[in-house]
């Protein structure tokens, strides 16, 4: 999204980051997480690897501040910014993939699809309805 959102071309890959292929443990510099962005340009393999959602949009917009700014330029809205991002790595990311991988009805898949509809919720509530990502913080 952050890429689409910045305007850089790319080539999208797929891959299941349960199935640790020697090709995607060396894209994901052996750590087999997802996503990873190999960009041109970097020291001896004439590419840089990034791994990590946060990481990558940190990499994005140092690639490119002016073009559809990602980050708030104040303290006060970077601090409730990095709330959020921390509130996506912990209270939903964990549980689409906890929820994905119970295949077969029961205790663990609610649990997992309650929480996962709890913290889209959560942000979904603190989203501004003008734009452009979040209201004001309460």
């Amino acid at each position: 999204m952050a890429l689409l959102y910045k305007g850089f071309a790319f080539e999208y890959i797929e891959v299941d980051p349960y199935r640790e292929s020697q090709w995607w443990l060396e894209i994901s510099r052996k750590r087999a997480k997802v996503p990873v962005i190999v960009a041109p340009g970097g020291k001896a393999s004439g590419s840089t690897t990034v791994i990590d959602s946060t990481r990558i949009i940190e990499y994005l917009e140092n690639l490119s501040p002016d073009r559809n700014p990602l980050f708030p330029y104040t303290p006060n809205d970077k601090a409730e910014l990095g709330f959020w991002v921390d509130h996506i790595n912990e209270r939903i990311v964990p549980y689409i993939y906890r929820y994905l991988e119970a295949e077969q009805p029961g205790e663990y898949r609610e649990t997992s699809r309650a929480a996962l509809i709890e913290g889209v919720r959560e942000l979904s509530d603190a989203m501004s309805p003008s734009g452009p990502f979040s209201a004001e913080p309460a």
